[in-house]
């Protein structure tokens, strides 16, 4: 008699421990409420706020991408103000691609990318400013090295970001 429950006792706890496994790596849906916008995070990466600073960063820890508004009132006035902000993180800026006009999701944006020091470790940058609530800015560190690793990941980030529903 006892073995007749076992069985199905045996399969419902594995089915479950492996729900949880295959949860445990879906992908996470976080908000930046000052910026109004969300996004999608990839799974098995790490989300840390900070105030009004939302870093996600890769499993490894080599590329981080900040979710933060800019100091200016205005997207046009944010744009023209790119170099002064991320000045404040990064060393030694050379800018590889001058700013270009795009958008995701219905929200305007300018990109622009190039590299520089963190910390005095070289690095390079994608900084894309999107005009949400706030001017909102996503800037995206990692050492050239291992960027190219989670550009999957990263561009799957970046396109899911839309207004906060």
């Amino acid at each position: 008699m006892k073995t007749k429950y076992m069985k199905p006792l045996l399969i419902a706890a594995l089915l479950g421990v492996f729900a949880i496994a295959v949860s445990a790596q879906k992908a996470t849906v976080y908000k930046h409420e000052a910026g109004g916008i969300q996004f999608t995070a990839p799974a098995k990466w790490k989300a840390v706020p900070d105030g009004d600073i939302l870093t996600v960063s890769s499993p490894d820890e080599t590329v981080s991408v900040m979710f933060f508004v800019a100091e200016a009132e205005d997207f046009v006035a944010a744009t023209e103000g790119v170099t002064d902000e991320l000045g404040k993180i990064i060393k030694d800026i050379e800018i590889a691609s001058e700013g270009e006009d795009g958008s995701v999701n219905g929200l305007e944006t300018f990109t622009i990318s190039g590299s520089g020091t963190v910390d005095d470790v070289e690095i390079v940058w994608h900084l894309a400013l999107i005009d949400a609530n706030k001017p909102t800015m996503v800037l995206t560190i990692g050492a050239a090295d291992f960027i190219e690793g989670h550009i999957k990941d990263y561009q799957s980030m970046v396109n899911s970001i839309k207004p906060i529903k």
